[in-house]
């Protein structure tokens, strides 16, 4: 899907949760569950997907999860340089319909530190690849020192 799609259908099935309450759980399965799907490397098991689910729902927070792609689509911001040191992930099966951005174009807008490419993971990285994701922000942080 499309990042213009995403920045629509993302918050069109959340809001409706306003009108429907009942239905707003199952539209928010199945969006998540696709999502899960097609953005990642793994196949998440049900009971990972349904805590999942019941965080957003306890918390009230799958709007504000998907919230970003609408602003970015529709409200981009100016870049400025991030002189903060930073660490970039590139993971295997994380897909941008775009393309990726050149490494040199990144490095022009943050002061980039570390720069790792994964074998493995999505979109969802830190949950498929738990121990490569904090093992990279570990060495990233005893870099800093």
């Amino acid at each position: 899907m499309g990042d213009q799609a995403q920045a629509c259908l993302a918050l069109s099935v959340v809001y409706r949760r306003g009108f429907y309450p009942a239905a707003s759980l199952s539209l928010v399965d199945v969006y998540v569950g696709e999502k899960w799907h097609s953005w990642s490397d793994v196949t998440p098991t049900d009971d990972f997907l349904c805590a999942t689910l019941t965080l957003y729902w306890i918390t009230q927070s799958i709007t504000s999860s998907m919230r970003d792609y609408w602003d970015n689509r529709w409200h981009p911001l100016d870049p400025t340089y991030v002189s903060t040191p930073t660490a970039f992930g590139v993971f295997a099966h994380q897909t941008v319909p775009e393309g990726e951005l050149p490494r040199s174009y990144l490095e022009r807008l943050y002061n980039i530190q570390r720069w790792t490419v994964f074998p493995r993971g999505g979109h969802f990285a830190p949950a498929e690849e738990p121990a490569a994701v904090a093992g990279d922000l570990t060495a990233f942080f005893r870099g800093l020192s």
